[in-house]
């Protein structure tokens, strides 16, 4: 069983490598201007770059508000700058805050870590 594992993922090195090779051969073959190719790259790599630091700051929020518990359900909160309110329902991406006016809204957990939030204590404003 080992063995045809082994040879099954030496021939998909073998395909993926000469698929690449191929590829090497088309672009010197068909005089492209590699320079503009590693223009698009470049450009590519940034945009993927820039994509992945915001989706490594929403996780890294995510894990921090989940693991510290910094508020619950039932606290009064105010954002920095922001609504005030209770925060009615904690979920893994955000949170549900229900404003002093009635108005219910949905916060990521990014905003909710990244500004400064207070917890209120004492009675519920009317």
């Amino acid at each position: 069983m080992e063995r045809n594992a082994l040879m099954a993922q030496a021939q998909s090195v073998f395909e993926f490598m000469t698929l690449a090779a191929a590829v090497l051969i088309l672009i010197y073959l068909s005089a492209i201007n590699l320079v503009s190719l590693a223009i698009i790259g470049g450009v590519i790599g940034v945009g993927l770059g820039l994509w992945l630091q915001r989706t490594g700051s929403k996780f890294i929020s995510d894990v921090d508000r989940l693991v510290e518990n910094q508020a619950s359900v039932g606290d009064n909160v105010a954002r920095d700058g922001s609504d005030a309110g209770t925060i009615i329902k904690l979920a893994a991406r955000a949170a549900i805050l229900e404003t002093f006016a009635g108005r219910w809204i949905v916060v990521s957990n990014e905003n909710f870590i990244t500004p400064r939030v207070a917890q209120l204590i004492g009675p519920t404003p009317t």
